[in-house]
């Protein structure tokens, strides 16, 4: 089943198709907007469906969303070269993998400036590309593709174009220069 309406309508034709349901698992993080007061069981708020929220990702960090760690038989700290998600399969949005971060609406969502990457064509034109999201790090960069208030794409200059191709990955421009996919596909 696919329900293609806005969060809450979805949970509503959701509880209605399966109305045995009383708890449901989502990704909340304590990093996430709302989330630092919420613990692994929490009721939905005032005017939205009532079940219960599960939240088994409440104390993950962004990287560990993408990432597998586990104790080897030394007991040393083993990180492992696969993801978390990719490592068990787990299906997940192809947006993820073209440089999206944070999902949101069509219209607010676009690829993390962080994971922005140019490079030299062979006419001499400089041509964009993004890294998976599974190479973000930092919880704090996460939301960096979201339009906020204070945050608003905007495009760069040439100066900041040019220093791009220089700077470490942190410090370039907005990735407002590249037009996003027609979102309203996925």
């Amino acid at each position: 089943m696919h329900y293609t309406k806005p969060m809450k309508a979805s949970f509503t034709e959701y509880l209605e198709d399966f109305p045995k349901v009383k708890g449901i698992f989502v990704g909340t993080r304590r990093t996430d907007p709302h989330g630092a007061q919420l613990t692994h069981f929490d009721p939905t708020d005032h005017g939205w469906p009532k079940f219960m929220r599960i939240h088994p990702v409440i104390d993950w960090h962004y990287v560990d969303i993408w990432t597998v760690s586990r104790l080897t038989s030394s007991l040393q700290l083993e990180l492992i070269v696969s993801q978390f998600i990719r490592h068990l399969n787990i299906p997940y949005c192809a947006l993820y993998d073209k440089g999206y971060t944070s999902l949101g609406g069509t219209n607010d969502t676009h690829r993390n400036p962080v994971l922005r990457r140019s490079s030299m064509s062979s006419s001499g034109r400089t041509e964009y590309s993004f890294r998976p999201a599974y190479e973000l790090i930092e919880d704090e960069e996460e939301r960096l593709g979201r339009e906020t208030k204070e945050y608003h794409p905007r495009t760069p200059t040439e100066g900041e174009v040019m220093a791009q191709m220089v700077a470490p990955p942190r410090s370039i421009p907005n990735e407002s220069a590249i037009v996003d996919e027609d979102l309203s596909s996925f």
